[in-house]
Parts: C-alpha cells; structure tokens; sequence
C-alpha cells in the first residue's frame, strides 16, 4: 500500500464500500491509515482508519465483491451446525476413505461447504463423474482440478459414501452409539490442555448431548439403508459368535493337551480350520 493509491474502504460487514484515496500511512500501533473518501456525496471527508478496514486495491474491488456474493450463495444452502443432516455427513466423511480427496468446511465462513480436492479421483471414488458435482449451478471449478460446491453437493456426497461404505459407516456409528450408552452411565472426563485441569461431565449431561446426537446416527442408517444396516448387525452378531466359540475351543485344546491327549487336541484344532492360537491376538468386535 502507497500514498496516492485508492483503495475499497468498509468498516463493517454489512456496511457500503466506498472509494477512498490513500493519504497517509501511520507509523504507530496498530497500524492505521488516513484516507480521503472521494464520493461527491462525502465532500472529501477525512479520517484515520485501521487497515483492516482497506480491503482491496480498487481495481479488483469487483471481483472481490462477486467472490463475496458467490460464498454467501455457497453457505445459504446450509443448515445448522446442529441439524441433524450435517452432524450425520460429518459421520460419514470421517468414515469414508476420503481424506485425500475432498474435506467439509467448518468454520463459520465455510459451514457445509466441500472441498474437492482432486475433482476427478472423488468421482471415480464415488463412481460417478463430473456431473455429479457440477450439475449445481454453484459449484466452482478450479484449473487444478479441485472444486468448491455447496451444502446440497455435499449432502449427496454423503449419501452416497454411505451407501458406498456402509461397513465402515455402520461400525462408526456403532461404536460412537456404545460409548454414548456407556457415557449416559458413567460419565466422561476431559483432559485439559497443558497445565488446566481436565474436566469431568456428569452422566446427565452426556444422556442429553446423546440425546440430541441420536437423530444424526438415525439418519446415516437410513442412509445406508434398512438391508445394509440389518446385514452389518448380524454380521456383528455372528463375528462375537465365532470369537465365543474360539475362545471355548481354545481352552478344550488346552484342558486335551493337560490331559495327555494331544492327539484329539490336534484332531479338533484341524477339523476347527482356524488356528487356536489366533484367538490369543483377537479381541471382541466393538
């Protein structure tokens, strides 16, 4: 920034952008500015201004304006942080193998917004195309192949890894199901960073939060469909059979070896398929 150059001035959000002439640059803190505004309707009207105030060369103040209505159109599409909708798209991108490829905003400035990182890998992972994404009139296209688009796209990424990946979405959610039931019971406890204290949450407190969590997993199930959802639970089901089951040949092995029977100990352990031994590394599924 130099004397004589004009920039586009806006205090607050909300407020007009207005063309201002750089006057003078000040030398103490924080850094400030004194300005000429050159509307004729301001008569020259003067002032100091901090520079955070000078948002862009006024020659791409234009630009910079559209860009500004192209993220507000981006975020209007998104519900709240707390709907139910985008608490179970975080659950399933979290699930889905896709670090590498595409990621949901979370600031207040991106909420809901998708990051595609690598456009034509996140389509071939979706087993889509392109179409998929641009078909929203809002989405952007980069030139290095990565794209911006808004909630709605978002919202079928989701669906669709749920569909995709309903294992690993179904197991997530499982899991974060159990240990809320556990939470509702006991409690949790927070450990504090650095030298603050942690700080442990009542088992009252967490039965709400779960409360309020629950329709989110609700959704990823219907998302990953009645079928899918009944298949992983049976699957679930009979994988805590066989470990049962294992762990009771495991000690009949045992108690046969003990009692100079090595042979039928030998006999059942080929006749069971799975070594015995393995059971030793497995722990219940959960």
């Amino acid at each position: 920034m130099e004397t004589g150059e004009f920039w586009a001035h806006r205090a607050r959000a909300n407020d007009p952008v207005a063309r201002v002439e750089v006057l003078r640059i000040g030398t103490q803190r924080p850094p400030r500015v004194k300005i000429r505004f050159t509307a004729d309707e301001d008569e020259g009207r003067e002032g100091w201004v901090p520079r955070s105030q000078l948002r862009v060369p006024w020659e791409q103040a234009d630009h910079w304006l559209a860009e500004e209505c192209r993220w507000k159109a981006l975020r209007a599409a998104t519900p709240s942080r707390d709907a139910p909708e985008c608490r179970a798209a975080d659950i399933v991108f979290e699930a889905c193998p896709w670090e590498e490829l595409a990621s949901i905003g979370y600031s207040r400035h991106d909420e809901g917004v998708l990051y595609v990182h690598d456009l034509a890998a996140f389509a071939e992972a979706l087993e889509e195309n392109a179409e998929f994404f641009t078909r929203d009139s809002l989405t952007v296209l980069h030139d290095d192949g990565s794209a911006v688009a808004p909630w709605p796209v978002t919202l079928a990424c989701a669906r669709k890894g749920a569909a995709l990946h309903t294992e690993r979405v179904m197991k997530d959610v499982e899991q974060a199901e159990r240990q809320a039931q556990r939470e509702a019971i006991y409690g949790s406890y927070s450990p504090g960073r650095g030298k603050r204290e942690g700080h442990h949450f009542s088992p009252e407190i967490c039965a709400k939060a779960d409360r309020e969590f629950s329709p989110a997993r609700d959704l990823v199930r219907q998302w990953c469909g009645a079928e899918a959802a009944e298949a992983f639970a049976e699957i679930h089901v009979l994988r805590a059979e066989v470990l049962r089951l294992g762990r009771i040949v495991e000690q009949a092995v045992g108690m046969l070896r003990q009692a100079g029977r090595g042979k039928d100990a030998t006999k059942i352990e080929a006749e069971f398929e799975i070594p015995v031994e393995a059971f030793r590394r497995m722990t219940p599924p959960g």
